[in-house]
């Protein structure tokens, strides 16, 4: 964690308070800058308001987090805490930024819309048709930083400042490394599969046909399991289609799972859980294809 300049350490929970409010800040101001100057590239209308803001944004996160003086001692249940903060912070930023540029009418669109980007969730108020190329990767790009931020609950919050300690990946018997050893190596770890994630599937999908700009944003609403898309032919395609599907068995199976297997801890056929879950698909799709041609299964 950061120290600031102030000698005095601060309490556990004003610490906790600012690192969330700057997390948030820096988070969100940085996709606003990359939409500014996509948008910018492409002439778009917004690319001013979205530059100014997350510039400012990306300022006031980074002086509040380097004036933070860490405590002494981090209490779990203010790092939890400053989790939800962030999180819910980081709705409001997108959803004034949807109503700053237009793209939302309503701030109870530009909130919905920015709340299922945060939570990757498929609902969406916004016809993304109508949007120019930085409002549209600022949309997907909220899914992308959103499942990113899943995953830091899961494998970082939860495990080592909450419940769950005893599923954390921290064994490095065999000599392999675990995924969590700590807190700042899991973060690493996580980065190190999340980024060519992406970059895998945003160049199947351009292999597929899409092109690069629509290939990315797809591949980022993939791999956060989040679901925007930014057409309703989008999957006309097979190929896209096959894409996807590879794209989604990927995301949601365990990150563990796929860390022991880029770092070369046991081949497929002693990864058990990932078995079970392949397998769970493959009986499901058999299912839904018998229900398909009509056969009885209660006969």
């Amino acid at each position: 964690m950061a120290t600031g300049t102030s000698s005095r350490p601060w309490a556990s929970w004003t610490a906790a308070t600012a690192w969330a409010v700057s997390a948030a800040l820096l988070m969100v101001g940085a996709l606003a800058v990359c939409s500014g100057l996509i948008d910018l590239i492409e002439h778009g209308a917004d690319s001013s308001t979205l530059l100014i803001t997350g510039s400012g944004m990306g300022l006031l996160g980074a002086l509040l987090f380097g004036r933070v003086a860490g405590p002494d001692k981090a209490r779990p249940v203010d790092i939890i805490a400053a989790t939800t903060l962030a999180m819910t912070l980081g709705i409001l930023l997108v959803a004034g930024l949807y109503v700053m540029t237009g793209a939302a009418q309503r701030p109870d669109d530009a909130l919905f819309e920015a709340t299922t980007g945060i939570t990757t969730t498929a609902m969406s108020v916004i016809d993304p048709t109508g949007l120019g190329y930085g409002l549209r990767f600022l949309r997907s790009g909220s899914q992308w930083l959103g499942g990113f931020a899943a995953l830091l609950v899961g494998i970082v919050i939860l495990p080592f400042f909450g419940f769950g300690r005893e599923f954390a990946d921290r064994s490095s018997s065999g000599g392999f490394r675990p995924l969590a050893p700590d807190e700042m190596s899991a973060t690493r770890n996580i980065l190190r599969l999340y980024i060519p994630g992406t970059g895998l599937i945003w160049g199947g999908y351009m292999l597929a046909g899409m092109s690069a700009f629509d290939g990315l944003l797809l591949a980022m609403s993939t791999v956060s399991t989040g679901g925007f898309t930014n057409g309703a032919n989008e999957f006309a395609d097979p190929s896209v289609q096959w894409v996807a599907i590879v794209g989604m068995l990927l995301a949601g199976s365990s990150m563990v799972t796929l860390w022991h297997l880029v770092v070369g801890r046991g081949g497929l056929h002693r990864q058990t859980g990932l078995a079970m879950y392949l397998g769970l698909h493959v009986t499901g799709v058999l299912l839904l294809v018998l229900l398909s041609t009509g056969i009885d299964l209660a006969a």
